[in-house]
């Protein structure tokens, strides 16, 4: 099958994420994981159970029901992941007919149509969505290709009918494939997203961290010192930036009042939050770890005391 490439490791995700809807088996539920987690090992078990498993999301995917669109993603995928892309992009494409407003379905419609160099037949199954999908990979194919010119009229089509922002011209691959001046110019044209998806994204990342419900890990996420974040909105998040920023200033008296309001919170939290106990407790054994050891505290140890 190849090596998995991110792309690969991104729709793994998204397949895990979804349930292949068996009978009165419905997403989300556990039997639907442990369904779908049968699959992902069949698929990559044995040739036999390979077949058996792509023969499963077949004979789903052929029913006429718009629930089983999801069957014909997922086998979409599994495809994929076979290097079969024509037949990814077959069973992308009914999964669109089934169910033509899912993103996600189009999405993989596209990806599948590239790798199956079938760009030409999107603009009719992007129907749905005015083949904006379809300009963009032909927007792709072109930079590939280093073909500027065609690059930058897909371009000017896509800026005429408002169907990218700014930052898509001026980030990722664009600049490079049409040239810095001539993205500047077409960037001018159009308006910038009204949702900044760098926030958006570290936002996303740094809810899915196991602390994020008791500690702002946004200074974290961006690769910053935590002196340096003013957006955190955690009381303890708060007090270790406070002891952070009195230890290299040499305050005796601010840093045990910082770790003193620290430990308060900890405690407090582990008494009143007995979902999340365990996360306070790890928080309070991590500071204590780190004025012991960690040499930013190294004329601090004094702060033990304060445990």
């Amino acid at each position: 099958m190849g090596s998995i490439s991110v792309f690969s490791v991104y729709i793994i995700f998204f397949l895990i994420q979804c349930s292949t809807y068996v009978g009165s088996v419905k997403p989300g539920t556990l039997e639907a994981f442990q369904m779908n987690e049968k699959i992902l090992l069949d698929f990559y078990g044995s040739e036999k159970q390979v077949e058996n498993t792509l023969g499963i999301l077949k004979k789903r995917c052929d029913r006429s029901e718009i629930g089983e669109a999801l069957s014909c993603y997922n086998l979409s995928i599994l495809l994929y992941l076979r290097d079969d892309f024509d037949e990814s992009f077959y069973y992308s494409k009914k999964a669109v007919e089934k169910d033509p407003n899912d993103t996600l379905y189009l999405d993989m419609m596209r990806h599948s149509a590239e790798a199956a160099n079938r760009i030409s037949e999107l603009n009719a199954a992007y129907s749905v969505t005015n083949d904006i999908g379809a300009s963009l990979s032909w927007l792709s194919l072109h930079c590939k290709r280093k073909d500027k010119e065609k690059a930058i009229a897909e371009i000017e089509q896509l800026v005429l009918r408002n169907a990218i922002s700014k930052e898509f011209i001026l980030n990722g691959f664009v600049p490079d494939c049409i040239g810095k001046e001539k993205a500047v110019s077409l960037s001018e044209r159009v308006p910038g997203n009204k949702t900044n998806y760098s926030k958006y994204y570290l936002d996303e990342k740094n809810s899915m961290g196991e602390f994020h419900s008791i500690w702002d890990g946004s200074y974290f996420m961006q690769n910053k010192p935590i002196e340096k974040d003013g957006a955190l909105k955690k009381k303890i998040t708060i007090y270790w930036q406070n002891l952070r920023k009195a230890v290299p200033i040499g305050s005796v008296e601010a840093s045990k009042e910082s770790l003193r309001l620290f430990l308060k919170e900890a405690r407090a939290g582990q008494e009143a939050d007995k979902r999340n106990k365990h996360l306070f407790v790890s928080m309070e054994r991590a500071a204590k770890l780190l004025i012991e050891q960690d040499k930013f505290f190294q004329k601090f140890r004094f702060l033990l005391q304060e445990f």
